[in-house]
């Protein structure tokens, strides 16, 4: 394991440290494989687990960053699975609560802040953020919660009618109000979720998310897998993220399909997994472009293929910070977006930095990404503007949050 700073002194990287908590009719266990020094601030990150996702992945760029300032860090998972748990720093302790979602974890979670009593307890996502106010709330309130908004809750909500789209929105108006500190990844997120919940904005701060670091430049030069390796020498555009309604990869492979029908050669990447992998490999079908496509699902390392690409395209209805969109750039590729709430159109400074269309307007889309492919690219241009949501940019703010709870001396 690489060597890790702590404190201004080089420490061996330890074993990983897990903590088990059962349900609160047992007895927890407890096997603990080193100690960080008790004088250290704790910060305790709750999520329901590590699969593959732009929240996981900020995640894990935050502890890096977090640790080198010497703040300990507790992560702790409903179930301590998921893609990214290879990528979480050995210095961090893992509390795994023994749940399979964030909702049943409610008890085990409220139970870990009493015994533990962190300084701070972070958390994101609507569903995760009310189960971390409740289980503070429930225990006593023993730390100051701070929780982030990641999307635009207007539109999210807009696009659901399942229970979730019923249930949540009413508590977030209610209980949001109960954390000590509101964080929104984008200026867009906090706009609507000011206006969402009935929320004095001044109580929102906006911090973007850590997405650029040393190891994300590192690995886009690293070389493609072997059932990929045609893409070495064959033009193509990328998508990445999860296969669900709210990335409406449908749009860019329609797109795809228009742009493709004078660029023959080219083939369409799309990264990820999903619920709407059947819908979209029919979709392929009866496009006729199934023969160039490829959806080789969850890849760890995407920045290769952003490195390679002639294009990333972002097809979303809905985002907040959108991560891969800033990867992207960081990787000297070019973009073209949906100009969707929230996120975009910051990242791109107003389309500076890449081409914006309207949101599910499919030719608009495949307009702009022949315009695109046919241009010049300044990939030191774009790399420069990633650097702007750089690990270092984002954690600087975050440790300055956290001080100034600290010299507030507040609590809950």
């Amino acid at each position: 394991m690489a060597r890790s700073k702590l404190m201004g002194a080089n420490l061996e990287a330890p074993m990983r440290t897990r903590i088990h908590f059962e349900s609160p009719a047992h007895q927890h266990t407890l096997a603990m494989e080193i100690t960080m020094p008790q004088c250290l601030p704790k910060l305790a990150i709750f999520l329901p687990s590590m699969h593959g996702g732009g929240v996981e992945r900020t995640v894990v760029v935050l502890c890096r960053g977090l640790l080198e300032h010497g703040v300990a860090i507790d992560l702790v998972l409903s179930s301590a699975q998921g893609a990214f748990m290879e990528q979480v720093p050995a210095q961090v302790r893992v509390v795994e609560l023994g749940s399979q979602h964030a909702s049943t974890s409610l008890l085990q979670l409220a139970r870990y802040l009493r015994q533990e009593r962190p300084t701070y307890l972070f958390s994101a996502m609507n569903y995760v953020n009310l189960t971390a106010i409740l289980a503070n709330e429930l225990a006593g309130r023993p730390t100051h919660l701070i929780i982030r908004e990641d999307n635009s809750p207007a539109a999210s909500f807009a696009r659901n009618s399942n229970w979730k789209a019923q249930l949540v929105p009413p508590l977030m108006r209610v209980l949001y109000r109960r954390a000590g500190t509101i964080l929104a990844v984008s200026h867009g997120v906090a706009e609507s979720l000011a206006g969402f919940i009935g929320l004095d904005p001044a109580r929102i701060k906006v911090i973007w998310n850590p997405v650029v670091d040393e190891d994300l430049i590192a690995k886009a030069g690293e070389p493609l897998p072997q059932a990929l390796k045609h893409l070495e020498s064959t033009p193509f555009i990328l998508g990445v993220g999860s296969l669900i309604a709210q990335k409406n990869f449908g749009d860019l492979m329609r797109a795809f399909a228009t742009v493709q029908e004078k660029r023959p050669q080219l083939r369409l990447l799309i990264l990820g997994e999903g619920p709407e992998r059947p819908a979209l490999e029919a979709l392929a079908q009866t496009l006729g472009i199934a023969q160039s496509v490829d959806m080789p699902g969850f890849v760890a390392n995407p920045y290769a293929f952003m490195r390679r690409a002639q294009l990333f395209a972002l097809s979303s209805h809905f985002e907040g910070l959108p991560t891969v969109l800033i990867e992207a750039l960081a990787c000297g590729c070019s973009v073209v977006s949906t100009d969707c709430p929230s996120g975009p159109y910051e990242i791109l400074d107003k389309g500076r930095f890449g081409k914006l269309v309207p949101v599910a307007d499919v030719g608009a889309l495949s307009y702009a990404i022949a315009e695109v492919l046919d241009a010049p690219k300044d990939s030191a241009r774009l790399e420069s503007r990633g650097q702007d949501f750089s690990r270092q940019a984002s954690v600087d703010k975050y440790l300055e949050l956290l001080r100034e709870i600290a010299a507030l001396g507040a609590i809950a």
